[in-house]
């Protein structure tokens, strides 16, 4: 754990390099889809018994600037890495945001009288970065006299097991709950964040808490092995937690309304977790190592080494709690045949003390059994004109699905702030539900 007594202003940038894979707005209308029922467990199988295979659904954002206009690659296996001349174009407060969610199985079975039992496993990752443009500038370009370095780093994953109760009360009503049983992986966050740079003097006041494995590999040259090899048993802690989702369904003729909301739990680190933190005021010397650096330090141990000796790292262990972000969704829909349906999707999240909206609208058409396209225009906070698509392929008893909100920044994601896909493939079994 040595390794992660890291200069302050270095570390942030490990972020978006090691979060590999949220809102899934047009999922929401997809009924008959097994991974829909994650966002709303009142939603019913169509079938008696259905299984999930193993899938993937994966969120990049970046806010102003897509990444390839704040780094490109520096050398062609891909681990060197350099910041572009955009970087002006960079605000005050800028954002990186990864999520994934990788589903290893999903079963579900009907029993009599319209009860519903689904058991799941899949591990989430989501990863954030807010940056100001002055910690960019002060590492890639010239430390400034005046600077306000403050910023937010966020990366929590953890397994989570869930077993999903839904019931259908009327011809009209269904409801559902899931209990979610979670056990940590990797957290890394930052407690205290107070950087700022005044007439050559730096008064710092930062703490980072973190689980995670970090291993960095010549530095110098901004080398980062960030996931590093694990047994089996690194995978998993003794950090545990818990979480709840809440549904409800109704249909009434050609209208169908719903509603849910996800992930009211948390999980506590109590167990294999440490803080790092320096705080006080520097004058010269730590400005000389910054402009030293800029020029290339001789090795990493050098540089570790002066960085411990510069601002007294402080290592000592740590319990803490970390509250998952809130999700609400809600939707109406509505079917004026049988092959054609219409929906509007809201959606929300409470995420870094601010509430983050989002809405979406799609129409879907099924022109046989076998075969059913939707597509989607959806507005982000931050992002407009997200035109999305699905397709959703019966081949009995499998069920092959694709679903992407931006399709056409998926097509060229470095490109673009946001993009998204989720693609899998259910096996269902037993007749279909009346």
């Amino acid at each position: 754990m040595k390794h992660l007594k890291l200069f302050a202003f270095l570390l942030p940038f490990a972020l978006p390099f090691f979060s590999f894979a949220q809102q899934q707005l047009h999922q929401y209308a997809l009924f008959d889809l097994n991974q829909s029922r994650r966002l709303n467990p009142a939603y019913l199988s169509d079938t008696k018994w259905s299984v999930s295979l193993p899938n993937v659904y994966n969120q990049f954002r970046t806010n102003p600037l897509p990444l390839n206009r704040i780094i490109a690659p520096a050398s062609t296996n891909g681990n060197e890495w350099r910041i572009v001349d955009q970087i002006n174009r960079l605000s005050s407060k800028n954002e990186i945001r990864n999520l994934a969610q990788i589903e290893s199985f999903a079963l579900t079975f009907q029993t009599e009288q319209e009860t519903h039992w689904t058991i799941h496993h899949l591990i989430y990752v989501d990863a954030y970065f807010q940056y100001p443009k002055a910690l960019i500038q002060s590492i890639w370009e010239s430390v400034p006299a005046s600077a306000t370095l403050n910023h937010q780093i966020q990366l929590l994953s953890y397994h989570e097991l869930g077993v999903t109760f839904a019931k259908q009360l009327e011809d009209a009503l269904q409801i559902g709950i899931r209990f979610k049983l979670l056990n940590g992986i990797d957290y890394v966050g930052t407690e205290r964040n107070d950087i700022r740079i005044q007439e050559r003097q730096l008064y710092a006041d930062y703490q980072l808490n973190t689980s995670a494995f970090l291993e960095q590999d010549n530095i110098g040259n901004l080398e980062f092995n960030l996931m590093p090899q694990r047994n089996f048993r690194d995978w998993f802690s003794r950090n545990f937690g818990y979480a709840f989702d809440l549904g409800i369904h109704a249909k009434m003729e050609q209208w169908q309304v719903g509603m849910s909301i996800l992930d009211l739990g948390q999980v506590f680190w109590k167990k294999e977790i440490n803080s790092y933190s320096f705080e006080g005021v520097f004058s010269d010397t730590p400005f000389d190592f910054m402009e030293d650096y800029l020029e290339g330090m001789s090795s990493f141990e050098a540089m570790t080494d002066s960085l411990r000796q510069l601002f007294e790292v402080e290592e000592k262990e740590a319990t803490l709690t970390t509250r998952l972000f809130p999700k609400v969704y809600g939707q109406v829909s509505y079917l004026p045949s049988e092959n054609w349906q219409l929906s509007a999707v809201l959606y929300g999240e409470w995420f870094q003390d601010r509430f983050s909206p989002a809405i979406s609208l799609l129409t879907r058409f099924q022109p046989n059994d076998l075969i059913r396209f939707g597509l989607s225009y959806s507005i982000y906070e931050h992002h407009i004109n997200q035109i999305g698509a699905s397709f959703v392929w019966y081949l009995r008893p499998f069920q092959v699905f694709f679903i992407s909100n931006n399709l056409y920044h998926l097509l060229n994601w470095k490109k673009h702030e946001i993009s998204d896909v989720q693609i899998g493939v259910n096996v269902l079994f037993g007749s279909k539900r009346k």
